[in-house]
């Protein structure tokens, strides 16, 4: 009884990491707009925490698999 493997398929990750940390910093303007809208006007740190955390897995994202589409970004 032979058993035949089943082709391996290569699922990098760095394509959501990308999405991720473009999502984050989009969320950071987004939630700096609702801040300005209800007239909150504090220290908007979380758009600094949200912007090194996007750069960071935008990073990452270019480490796993460099493609043109990443690096042209």
């Amino acid at each position: 009884m032979t058993t035949t493997p089943t082709p391996r398929t290569h699922h990098f990750r760095g394509r959501h990491l990308l999405l991720l940390g473009l999502g984050l910093a989009v969320s950071g303007v987004a939630a700096y707009v609702v801040q300005l809208a209800l007239q909150h006007l504090a220290f908007p740190w979380y758009m600094l925490a949200l912007a090194a955390l996007g750069v960071v897995l935008v990073g990452v994202s270019l480490w796993e698999k460099r493609t043109v589409w990443r690096v042209s970004w």
